[in-house]
């Protein structure tokens, strides 16, 4: 099992409280999309795929990011803001299904292996990605 050492978060609160909340949600939104480019990538390679129907979309082709700010109802109270990645609603049976299996067809995991082998990635690029992103946001506030 690994740990994890998190430090500085207080220094990290204070300045997106310092560069305002749009700013802030639009930095940290920034920083989490392109830190989890690579896990949909990986996500999108292991996803299942059919080469005999063509037709509509496939699962691999739907695996998106998206975010979404959270508010208190939503457990946003110490949280700003929440990063998925993952197919669509309309696949998302298909990728439940090759993720843990069925009755008659064996797990494929495709979605926690992606994350698994990103993780380091993910955070270092979210590190250096908000730490760029912040230091803009002061420079645009200042001009």
């Amino acid at each position: 099992m690994e740990s994890w050492d998190v430090s500085g978060l207080q220094e990290l609160e204070k300045a997106l409280t310092d560069i305002g909340e749009k700013a802030g949600l639009r930095t940290l939104r920034k920083a989490s999309r392109e830190a989890m480019g690579g896990v949909q990538f990986a996500m999108a390679m292991g996803a299942g795929y059919d080469n005999e129907s063509m037709e509509g979309e496939h699962m691999r082709d739907s695996i998106k990011i998206t975010t979404k700010k959270l508010d208190s109802k939503y457990g946003g109270k110490d949280n700003a803001l929440t990063t998925r990645v993952g197919p669509s609603k309309k696949h998302s049976q298909k990728a439940i299904a090759q993720e843990y299996g069925t009755a008659k067809q064996t797990a494929v995991p495709f979605m926690r292996p992606a994350l698994f082998e990103n993780r380091h990635r993910v955070v270092s690029t979210f590190r250096t990605v908000l730490a760029i992103e912040i230091q803009k946001a002061i420079k645009k506030q200042v001009k």
